[in-house]
């Protein structure tokens, strides 16, 4: 009885573990199959919710079955989040503004700027230096203004790389490449001023020069001469050679015009006679006609017309017995009084001659005739020097 006993409680203990071991595999297996179907279930969004039996086991109740006309939903369509929904403002592309050169001028140095829109923008406004080049340097009269160095070009310290004919006195320096031979009536745009420009002579036996003749066509006769007459030497190789090698030269004086050929002279020194081997003359004969335009002497600046807006300043004919017949004895010529901001324009003086080399720097100044302040930073120029 012992025995029967002891069997029926070890097949007792067996069944209860067997039963066991089913149940847990059962509970492991559906837990595996709710994590597989979850995303289906998420989207798909069944209306029945899985129930509880008897044993606390969630069980799963058969789905819905949807219409045959619409597509059950797919796991992979994302639904776009409250974030997404909200549409940020953006920033706009810069938009850049034509380059602004200085109050009065068609040419050089300017500023040019550049705006966006938007309201995440850290920075709406930006600006940039620029440059407008310019086809003529010529700026007679001109109250304000600038000059560069350039090779070729004068220094404004009485050095000249190069050049033949003077810049000064209503002249024009000719390009380095120049074309010898131009249509009779070329049209050349300089600026706000355009000019019809004549053949070239033929070359002087005198001097050795020949000239061209520029005549206005469209622009202001305030602001644009009438005439423009320039010259290049017939020796055209010389002439490149010596801006090839930067020759550098201390410009003479110009010598009393000639009765008899209608020209004056100057003699020019070369600085670093070392450059006499590489083709640079040591002293350079330039010859300019007397009666090449209209010469004046400017006197100051008036006071600014409110009614107008505008100064004015008056040149008076110098050397008239050396000058074209047609020449006014006296000229005026107008500039506005403020700047496009409303802050009153800079008026100066002629600028003097270069000093001594001092700390290895050379300074030139010209007299502030009309402005505050801010334009006396514009009354000097220093340029490097070695000494």
């Amino acid at each position: 009885m012992r025995k029967l006993i002891l069997v029926l409680m070890v097949l007792s203990i067996c069944v209860a573990l067997a039963t066991a071991g089913k149940r847990s595999r059962d509970r492991k297996d559906r837990r595996r199959d709710g994590k597989r179907a979850r995303p289906q279930a998420d989207a798909a969004q069944p209306e029945n919710p899985p129930t509880e039996d008897s044993r606390g086991t969630k069980q799963e109740q058969a789905p819905t079955q949807h219409p045959s006309n619409q597509p059950e939903p797919s796991a992979d369509v994302q639904r776009p989040t409250a974030a997404e929904d909200r549409s940020s403002p953006r920033c706009s592309e810069w938009r850049w503004q034509p380059c602004e050169v200085r109050q009065g001028r068609s040419c050089g140095k300017g500023v040019e700027r550049a705006t966006r829109e938007g309201e995440n923008c850290k920075k709406k406004e930006q600006a940039r230096p620029c440059r407008v080049p310019c086809t003529d340097r010529e700026q007679a009269g001109n109250g304000d203004s600038s000059e560069g160095r350039r090779k070729g070009g004068n220094h404004g310290d009485g050095r000249d790389r190069g050049a033949t004919g003077s810049n000064d006195e209503g002249r024009q320096r000719v390009p380095k490449r120049q074309r010898e031979e131009a249509p009779v009536e070329l049209e050349e745009n300089t600026g706000k001023c355009k000019y019809n420009k004549k053949d070239w002579t033929d070359c002087d036996v005198q001097t050795s020069l020949q000239t061209r003749l520029y005549l206005l066509k469209k622009g202001d006769p305030d602001e644009c001469p009438a005439k423009k007459i320039i010259t290049k030497p017939c020796d055209k190789y010389q002439r490149r050679l010596e801006n090839k090698n930067n020759c550098e030269y201390v410009l003479g004086p110009w010598s009393l015009c000639n009765a008899t050929t209608d020209m004056r002279e100057r003699h020019d020194t070369l600085i670093d006679q070392t450059k006499q081997e590489a083709g640079c003359r040591l002293v350079r004969d330039v010859h300019q006609r007397c009666a090449v335009a209209c010469v004046y002497t400017w006197g100051e600046w008036s006071d600014c017309d409110e009614e107008i807006g505008k100064r004015s300043i008056t040149g008076t004919l110098v050397r008239e017995d050396i000058t074209p017949a047609d020449c006014d004895q006296t000229i005026t010529r107008t500039k506005p009084c403020y700047g496009k901001n409303g802050t009153e324009k800079c008026f100066f003086g002629p600028w003097s001659g270069y000093g001594k080399c001092v700390d290895g720097y050379k300074l030139r100044t010209r007299k502030l005739l009309v402005g505050d302040r801010r334009c006396e930073l514009r009354a000097s120029h220093a340029i490097p020097c070695k000494g």
